[in-house]
């Protein structure tokens, strides 16, 4: 039997040797994408308390897990990108403080909508890059533009262009120009 089977008959028993396992294996992963998400100083501090949660739900979980529809580690990073991503949605709304340097995504409604992806789909490969970091995986500006090698300005100017472009496209789809 394979070490991710293993786990998950153990878990799904709910013999905690499987939850032991599953962190030995698996941890760094879960905390590499919970730590990405929640990446501003002041977020730091629900890394700890998020990674709980998540081992929490993937425990309660277990036996939901279908292995036709994505591999073990898959599925356990999507619940914590999905739950990270929640996290990160009440931290931005509890946030009273705005930066000008720093952009606190006002459309955020674009992420909520369901053809988000699909939406983004009309930009340019360069755009659609930027705009899944940036939305998505919730990378900073900076972040991108090290990745990019360009720099933060053009970020902030390529985010700014796309969305008024898909801004643009939802109101053509809605009717409204």
């Amino acid at each position: 039997m394979d070490k991710d089977k293993q786990i998950i008959h153990l878990m799904a028993a709910q013999d905690f040797s499987g939850l032991e396992f599953l962190i030995d294996e698996y941890s760094s992963n879960l905390y590499k994408t919970v730590y990405s998400i929640l990446s501003y100083p002041e977020e730091r501090a629900y890394v700890e308390d998020g990674m709980n949660e998540i081992l929490y739900e993937i425990w309660q979980k277990i036996t939901r897990y279908d292995e036709t529809k994505s591999s073990f580690q898959t599925w356990m990073l999507m619940i914590a990108r999905n739950r990270s991503i929640d996290w990160k949605r009440k931290l931005v709304r509890e946030r009273t403080v705005t930066d000008e340097n720093v952009t606190i995504p006002t459309d955020s409604e674009l992420l909520e909508k369901e053809n988000f992806l699909a939406l983004v789909d009309h930009l340019s490969d360069i755009d659609q890059e930027i705009f899944l970091y940036y939305y998505f995986y919730q990378f900073s500006a900076k972040e991108i533009a090290e990745m990019l090698a360009v720099s933060v300005e053009i970020i902030f100017n390529r985010l700014s262009r796309g969305r008024k472009t898909l801004r643009e496209l939802e109101e053509k789809k809605d009717g409204k120009l």
